[in-house]
C-alpha cells in the first residue's frame, strides 16, 4: 500500500512533530540502496519527536510493516515503531532501546537475542493478521536472524489498522538514525530482490 525509498530526495510524505531541535531529511549519507535514505539527527538536548505517515487507504485488519534502519550510537538510541489501529490502540511495537533490539505485544516487551551494532543495517518486519502478531529481524544481507510468531496484538479493539508512526526519544548525545525502503502493505510480503519490492503502490 505504501513504500518510500526517499529517491526523490524528499521526506514530504512524513510528518514530524515536536522536533524541538532534532531534524529529519533525505540524505545521500543515509542510503542503504540507491542514492538517498532518510536521516534523523539529534541535537543532544533530550528532544522527542514523532514522525508518522497516515493514509485513509490503510484500512484493514492485516498489515506488513518493514524497513531498514541503523544508528550511529545504539547505546543512546531509543526508537519505537508503532502500527496503530483507527481507535488509537497499539497493534504492535518494535525498535531499538539503548543497545537492545526489541518487540512488544500484549504478552509484554522482549529483547531479540541479537545485539545491534553501531552503523550496521538491520531490517525489521512486523506482521499483523488479526488477532496474531509476528516480528522478524534480518541482517544487512537480508538474511533472517530471528523471528517470533503467534503473539497477541496490544489494545482491546479489533478495528482496522490505520496509522503508521515512528517515535524517537533523544538522549543527551548527538546521534543519527537512518532509514531506507520503508514499506507498508496490507497483503502478503512483496517479493524482495536487492533494493526492489514489487507489487506495491508507491508514494
Amino acid at each position: 500500500m505504501a513504500y518510500d525509498d526517499f529517491e526523490d530526495g524528499t521526506i514530504d510524505k512524513w510528518t514530524p512533530t515536536a522536533t524541538s531541535g532534532g531534524s529529519m531529511a533525505a540524505s545521500t549519507s543515509a542510503k542503504k540502496y540507491g542514492n538517498y535514505g532518510a536521516r534523523i539527527t539529534t541535537d543532544g538536548q533530550n528532544d522527542h519527536t514523532n514522525i508518522y505517515y497516515e493514509n485513509t487507504e490503510i484500512n484493514t485488519t492485516s498489515a506488513n510493516l518493514y524497513f531498514w534502519v541503523r544508528s550511529s550510537n545504539v547505546e543512546y538510541a531509543i526508537m519505537k515503531y508503532y502500527v496503530f489501529d483507527n481507535t488509537g490502540d497499539f497493534v504492535g511495537v518494535t525498535g531499538i532501546d539503548r543497545g537492545n533490539l526489541y518487540y512488544q505485544s500484549a504478552e509484554g516487551k522482549v529483547n531479540f537475542s541479537t545485539t545491534p551494532q553501531n552503523n550496521t543495517w538491520y531490517r525489521i518486519r512486523m506482521v499483523y493478521d488479526n488477532p496474531d502478531l509476528s516480528f522478524y529481524l534480518y541482517d544487512a544481507d537480508n538474511e533472517l536472524l530471528e523471528s517470533v510468531t503467534g503473539l497477541t496484538r496490544m489494545g482491546l479493539g479489533t478495528t482496522a489498522v490505520k496509522i503508521l508512526l515512528a517515535s524517537f526519544d533523544y538522549y543527551t548525545e548527538v546521534i543519527y538514525i537512518d532509514f531506507d525502503n520503508v514499506c507498508y502493505t496490507d497483503t502478503a510480503e512483496p517479493t524482495v530482490t536487492g533494493q526492489y519490492m514489487t507489487g506495491l503502490k508507491y508514494w
